[in-house]
């Protein structure tokens, strides 16, 4: 019997993503790093750090897990495989470049964006290769059972190209727009043309711009339109195929797939969608725990959707570029 090794985690910053999001939902709800890991079966929760401490002083009564106001004494006291950066991104350089002070852990888990900018997100691949440990970025939409499901039916041929989405975003390129290019990135390769549309002067968002954009790939067509969170948040997308239309809602909480009606027909003799729709089965609800079972599988050499600090730099890379093209606009 071969018994599978458990990989001891250490989570710094514990804000929403690693613990709050889900904190007083039902387990069916898995969307923070916290209950992710503790639910994975080759996962275990060591350790947790931030520096408020009547927030590690609550976290640590709920869940029996030690915790820490400070790296250093995690990290000698723990010797933790893998860590989890989920503090602000303007800390993340400084962070990682404390951690390998004290520590090589074999895996670093890094929240999105990977680093403030392009020359930061640089520099934490730089040092994470220089310390022999993996880089993975949270962009957890690759590593969706919806993704997985798309990409199946583009290599199928069952969404047919050539094709155009709209895709909006709210709350600014670093926070919603990142992903959805990610996710372009993984599902359709190589970008060919990055087109800023329009420029925009209001930073609605702190650090961050909400522009309207399009990025080219070799067979589809995006075009990014920006929603003022202010009035309500919307991530969603509409792809349009040779042979239907997908829709993708709020993230991928709601995901359906329209055919062409074969057998209906305008009366100008036009071919059009079918009104009946397939849903495809989404786990937008367990996010976290689709990425760290993704993450487990990439670790033993298995097929899987993981986001590496490569794939975020190119992200990163084209975010830059829209910001340059806004900026000889103005």
């Amino acid at each position: 019997m071969i018994v599978k090794k458990i990989i001891k985690v250490l989570l710094i910053g514990l804000g929403n993503i690693s613990f709050k999001y889900d904190l007083k939902l039902s387990k069916n709800f898995i969307l923070t790093h916290n209950r992710a890991f503790s639910l994975h079966p080759n996962f275990k929760i060591v350790g947790a750090v931030d520096n408020n401490k009547k927030i590690i002083f609550g976290f640590s009564k709920k869940y029996k897990i030690p915790t820490f106001d400070n790296v250093k004494d995690a990290l000698n006291k723990l010797n933790p495989e893998l860590i989890v950066v989920s503090t602000p991104t303007k800390t993340h350089l400084k962070l990682i470049k404390e951690i390998f002070l004290f520590h090589k852990p074999k895996y670093i888990v890094c929240e999105k964006p990977l680093g403030n900018n392009l020359l930061e997100s640089f520099e934490i691949r730089e040092l994470c290769e220089k310390n022999n440990s993996l880089l993975v970025v949270n962009y957890q939409r690759n590593s969706s059972i919806i993704s997985e499901k798309i990409i199946k039916f583009i290599d199928k041929n069952k969404f047919k190209p050539p094709f155009k989405i709209t895709t909006w975003y709210s709350k600014g390129l670093n926070n919603s727009a990142s992903h959805f290019i990610t996710l372009f990135n993984f599902l359709f390769g190589e970008i060919t043309n990055c087109n800023l549309i329009k420029s925009s002067h209001n930073r609605l968002i702190k650090d961050d711009f909400e522009l309207l954009f399009k990025l080219d790939y070799e067979n589809c067509e995006v075009i990014f339109i920006p929603v003022d969170y202010k009035n309500f948040f919307y991530n969603s997308f509409e792809m349009i195929c040779k042979n239907g239309k997908l829709i993708y809602e709020n993230g991928g909480e709601n995901v359906k797939w329209y055919p062409i009606d074969k057998k209906k027909v305008t009366y100008s003799n036009y071919k059009s969608l079918s009104k009946k729709f397939q849903i495809l089965e989404s786990d937008y609800y367990q996010s976290q725990f689709s990425f760290v079972n993704n993450l487990w599988r990439f670790i033993h050499g298995k097929k899987s959707m993981i986001s590496l600090g490569s794939d975020a730099i190119l992200t990163a890379k084209i975010i830059e570029d829209l910001k340059k093209q806004n900026n000889e606009k103005r």
